[in-house]
């Protein structure tokens, strides 16, 4: 708590000195990297504000949970509340928008308290975690493959959470219910689990 009131103390300090010198603070930038990841499992605020930063467009999300911005600087977004996935260019134009609630092919059930976070590869694919599956689909919201059922083995989730992307395009997934993270070739193929 001390630290938190440090800090707001020094920037409130450094914003009053750059008034004081006719200065204006500047503008954060974003730069984006492939894969890019925002938690916001415990802090969807800051998600929020970030998304509300960069898109323009007149889109109401109601729970922002992953983030991710491809190679070409497009930011993809998991809106859990709406059970869906949006697509924004560099200028915060939308420029698609998938899913629905539900189990089948291109759905999200998003249930679980945490779940909805994105990734995208080095090819562009997009990864999409809901309660109990990965989700994959191309560029352009096509659904390609899903892989993972309730449970506790392997290729199985209680609470899919946050996942990421390695150089070789493989999938790493946290369970957070099965205290586990398993990896996964791009196609969904499960290949080891560690934790516990």
């Amino acid at each position: 708590m001390k630290n938190g009131i440090m800090s707001s103390w020094i920037l409130f300090l450094l914003a009053g000195l750059l008034v004081a010198c006719g200065g204006k603070p500047s503008t954060p930038t974003i730069t984006p990297t492939v894969g890019m990841i925002v938690w916001g499992g415990d802090h969807p605020s800051l998600q929020m504000d970030l998304i509300g930063t960069i898109a323009t467009s007149p889109v109401k999300l109601i729970e922002v949970r992953g983030v991710a911005v491809d190679q070409a600087g497009n930011l993809y977004v998991v809106d859990k509340g709406n059970s869906q996935v949006l697509k924004f260019d560099r200028t915060g134009k939308i420029l698609l928008q998938w899913g629905s609630q539900g189990t089948g092919d291109g759905q999200f059930d998003m249930s679980g308290n945490g779940t909805g976070f994105v990734a995208v590869d080095s090819q562009g694919y997009i990864y999409v975690t809901d309660t109990y599956h990965v989700q994959k689909f191309d560029n352009q919201g096509k659904f390609l493959t899903r892989w993972g059922t309730e449970g506790t083995g392997d290729g199985q989730f209680m609470l899919a959470l946050m996942l990421a992307i390695d150089p070789q395009d493989n999938i790493y997934v946290v369970d957070l219910d099965n205290d586990n993270v398993q990896k996964f070739d791009s196609n969904g193929k499960f290949l080891l689990s560690w934790g516990g």
